[in-house]
């Protein structure tokens, strides 16, 4: 790519010739796998004679048409790249098809005949979507739970790409982090390297009287897929004191708290740190905690919260730990808070509903609920499905 570019420049010196006028390639930014690919190169030649448009996939040419050499146009085999020779001309290339191998970065290359010997190149990336064959399965029920017992189950999701992000909620509220944990989901060798995952998240909750109480307990596990925006993040340095490492980003994240903090005279205690960032009503926003490079484990607690003011969603997350001998010893302590800005475009849930019965509870109803496609402007498909069965009481 870098020779060709280079190649080009030198022509254009030596003939002292413009650029070809109003040159653009249109390319979706990203679309969903087994669904056609068209693109376009725009061009304005003032007159000239066309003498070559070539396109590329990652540096290897896959289509060409030149209007004086027979055929025209000629295909050349890459691997993800199906040309329609039928629906394909000097200005348009449309790919019959597309999967995980499609995703790359494509060029345009448009040329002229001489003595003019204009030419233009350009560059644009596409992505691939693998949205998943179904919705999220609930491993592990039992179909009754007694008072005293803990409800353990994991959520698993079909592969997609990117990989969704797991939710589990109780009666409708999100699940504390302290109840979930991340599981390991096994891989498909004939997607790997591909982008293409499944993941698991686990939930262990126990029964308790205030369950029985409110007589029902509603399991619901969110899959959402998103197309991920940007990713910013803003870091504290202890060693031993506050030491800021980052100038603060206006439209990223903010943390607060602990400005104060001295590692030292801190140890055993327990500390506190608020990682706020705002995003527009139809994004989302993911937060991750990292310690001293490392995910926050489970004994630190996180809670998220989520305020609506107007079209502007805003993010808090707590962090709370206890300060532990190794970052005394150390006398270094770099709290992270990461992140993704993204945008839905996929959710799935799956659904359990125990009822009790004295000091038990049953199931009542298991649903895969609420399949739903967003569609923002690169998605033109829309799915809606609804498929529910029931499990009589027992």
């Amino acid at each position: 790519m870098f020779l060709r570019q280079l190649l080009i420049c030198i022509l254009l010196l030596i003939s002292g010739a413009r650029s070809i006028r109003d040159a653009a390639l249109q390319v979706p930014g990203a679309i969903i796998a087994g669904n056609p690919l068209i693109m376009w190169c725009r061009f304005d030649l003032e007159g000239e004679a066309l003498y070559c448009v070539k396109w590329y996939k990652d540096n290897s040419e896959f289509y060409r048409y030149c209007p004086w050499s027979s055929p025209t146009p000629t295909t050349y085999n890459v691997a993800g790249v199906e040309v329609d020779i039928v629906h394909s001309n000097e200005s348009m290339v449309t790919l019959v098809r597309s999967d995980v191998r499609t995703e790359g970065t494509y060029s345009c290359e448009v040329s002229t005949e001489g003595p003019a010997y204009k030419t233009v190149l350009l560059e644009s990336d596409v992505v691939t979507y693998v949205m998943p064959s179904g919705g999220p399965v609930i491993d592990g029920l039992r179909k009754r739970y007694d008072l005293g017992d803990t409800i353990n189950v994991t959520c698993r999701s079909a592969p997609s790409k990117p990989p969704p992000r797991l939710k589990w909620y109780v009666n409708s509220k999100r699940a504390p982090s302290k109840l979930t944990g991340k599981t390991q989901v096994s891989s498909n060798p004939m997607t790997d390297g591909m982008g293409v995952q499944a993941v698991g998240l686990n939930l262990k909750m126990p029964i308790t009287s205030e369950d029985l109480r409110n007589k029902i307990i509603k399991l619901q596990c969110v899959s959402t897929i998103y197309k991920n925006l940007s990713e910013k993040y803003d870091e504290i340095m202890y060693h031993p004191y506050l030491n800021r490492t980052l100038l603060p980003d206006p439209e990223g994240p903010r943390i607060n708290g602990e400005e104060l903090l001295n590692i030292y005279d801190k140890a055993r205690t327990s500390v506190e740190w608020n990682c706020t960032t705002k995003v527009h009503d139809a994004n989302e926003a993911y937060l991750e905690w990292t310690v001293n490079d490392e995910e926050a484990t489970r004994n630190m607690t996180v809670h998220l919260s989520i305020a609506r003011t107007g079209r502007q969603k805003t993010y808090t997350s707590r962090l709370r730990m206890t300060l532990e001998e190794k970052f005394v010893t150390s006398m270094r302590l770099k709290v992270r808070c990461t992140v993704v800005y993204s945008q839905p475009i996929q959710f799935v849930s799956e659904e359990t509903i125990f009822t009790a019965a004295s000091t038990s509870f049953h199931i009542m109803k298991i649903s895969e609920a609420s399949r739903m496609t967003i569609a923002p402007t690169f998605l033109t498909v829309v799915i809606i499905g609804l498929v529910v069965s029931h499990i009589g009481n027992h």
